[in-house]
């Protein structure tokens, strides 16, 4: 059985407080672009259809492209700089990273999802902390200190990936933040978990102090707080907050699990397996004064669990969905059912309304969707993490060890299957999130072990435990198109990604030991775990 979907690992002091970090990727900007001609041409960099590759000293930084025409490989001996992709485009180079590191080996992080504001550039990040940070870098004036078990952190960045402003919130017991957005006029909203009593800014909200609720909380652009609220019923009852969009009317499109009942101000959801059982939620919510009025609420489920990870919205106001079940789940159209008593990827898309366009659930092994976004076509992509084998229709991605492989599926506006495409090795591979480019390109995140097959061509090889990794995949078939894991003998994330309208790409993970993204090696200090934040080329 695979374990509880959370966008990482949780080491160290912190584990047990970090149990609330179960949430999905960020949700994909929406857009009404049509999807662009991917028709490949001119040559690559590594003679005409040849791979370029790059590997920097000990094996921390690999690049690598997808199968193009005639010609061989080759291998470049250097940093990230310079090589070529297919069609002759150069590959991603690095624009920025930064890394914030904690002072002691007590200080820990979960970063859980990121957001652009097309305004103006900026990033939004959000997630939990334990001990001390440095938000605005090492040495910064600006160090926040935990209260207790875990934090809830919010930290804006600039354009250029220097300091905007930070804020934490949290009590003696474990608080986090899991999913993050942001509107058209720079509000920024966020959802997740926690326990006991603590305040985002407007007055305490207070759970069980044992088993966490849901929070959702409203901030303007400068981060002061507009509205809050919780929501769940308390002890002995387990309640979490995974993802939230802004639709295009500036409401809020929120996703996670409840375990019983749940009231979001109009319906009150029950668990269809009754007391104890725990059933996924879709709500849509206005902001209204200092909390949110509901527009609509939907459970799912049966008696078996069901959770929503991943929530997306477009800008014809429909909306996506990604998670799980191990038991039957209809959306409005019928019980849909894969494998008995098995954890089963699903994608629904939504009306405005709440009301089902289509559903799938995908057959075969254990499997979660993760991360769920809209190209900019309509289409609809997600990505997600399996075992023994997978069915999306097209025959059955068969997991290539006895871990788990990473999926991604490309379907049709009308729900249609696309490709579907499998990348893994014989370790346990994890896919966290996926955005799509203006062109189309999905980008992928997440963390591996022992090894990582992107294409026929392109494997990359961890150097420790975990191992970071992002991926370009092509918009027509899924082809790996380009990769790049990093990492030491140590533990390293990748947690979650967003795409910049120019086609560039942001990606934040984490990682004790040492990390080197092209800039040369940076390590987190006195064994603390440390994030980074970077920001690639297209």
């Amino acid at each position: 059985m695979l374990t509880h979907r959370s966008k990482g690992v949780a080491t160290g002091t912190v584990a047990g407080a970090l149990l609330l970090t179960w949430i999905a990727g960020a949700c994909s900007d929406s857009s009404d672009t049509k999807l662009v001609d991917t028709t490949m041409g001119a040559q690559g960099g590594g003679g005409m259809g040849g791979m370029a590759s790059s590997t920097s000293e000990g094996g921390s930084i690999t690049f690598m492209q997808g199968p193009m025409g005639s010609g061989g490989a080759t291998s470049v001996s250097s940093t990230a700089t310079g090589m070529m992709a297919e069609g002759g485009t150069a590959e991603p180079t690095n624009v920025f990273d930064k890394h914030f590191p904690g002072a002691s080996a007590t200080d820990t992080i979960s970063v859980n999802d990121i957001v652009i504001d097309k305004a103006d550039g900026s990033v939004v990040l959000v997630g939990g902390f334990n001990g001390a940070r440095d938000f605005d870098g090492p040495g910064g004036a600006n160090a926040a200190n935990s209260a207790g078990q875990a934090d809830i952190f919010l930290v804006k960045y600039k354009q250029d990936g220097s300091y905007a402003w930070h804020k934490t919130f949290g009590s003696g017991d474990a608080q986090s933040a899991a999913g993050v957005t942001v509107d058209a006029n720079g509000r920024i909203a966020v959802i997740g978990s926690f326990r006991g009593t603590f305040s985002m800014g407007g007055g305490n909200l207070t759970a069980g102090f044992q088993f966490p609720d849901i929070f959702i909380a409203l901030f303007d652009k400068a981060g002061v707080h507009v509205a809050s609220q919780r929501y769940g019923i308390g002890d002995p009852y387990n309640d979490t907050g995974n993802d939230i969009a802004f639709d295009s009317a500036g409401n809020l499109i929120v996703t996670g699990q409840f375990q019983s009942s749940i009231n979001f101000g109009v319906t009150t959801l029950m668990a269809s397996g009754g007391l104890g059982d725990f059933d996924m939620f879709v709500a849509k919510l206005q902001p209204s004064g200092n909390g949110f009025m509901e527009l609509f609420a939907k459970s799912y489920g049966d008696a078996k669990v069901s959770e929503g990870l991943s929530v997306a919205a477009h800008s014809d106001g429909t909306i996506l969905v990604g998670g799980w079940t191990d038991g039957a789940i209809d959306f409005g159209n019928g019980a849909l059912t894969g494998t008995p008593d098995t954890e089963q990827a699903l994608v629904a898309r939504l009306a405005t309304d709440g009301k089902v366009v289509h559903a799938k659930v995908m057959t075969g092994g254990e499997a979660r969707t993760t991360a769920v976004a809209f190209a900019p076509n309509g289409d609809l992509v997600a990505t997600g993490n399996f075992k023994k084998e997978i069915d999306f229709g097209n025959g059955a991605l068969k997991a290539l060890g006895a871990s788990s492989d990473v999926f991604v599926a490309r379907f049709g506006a009308s729900g249609i299957l696309a490709f579907d495409k499998q990348f893994g090795g014989t370790g346990s591979d994890d896919a966290a999130d996926v955005a799509v480019d203006p062109a189309g390109y999905p980008v992928v995140v997440g963390s591996f072990q022992a090894t990582l097959k992107i294409n026929s061509m392109t494997t990359l090889t961890s150097m420790g435990v975990r191992d970071g990794w992002v991926a370009k995949v092509a918009p027509d078939d899924g082809h790996g198109y380009w990769g790049l894991g990093f990492g030491d003998a140590s533990l390293q994330e990748t947690r979650t990604v967003a795409i910049y309208p120019n086609g560039d790409t942001l990606f934040v993970g984490q990682y004790f030991g040492a990390v080197d993204l092209g800039n040369g090696a940076q390590t987190a200090t006195n064994g603390s775990q440390a994030f980074f934040l970077a920001k690639f080329g297209p």
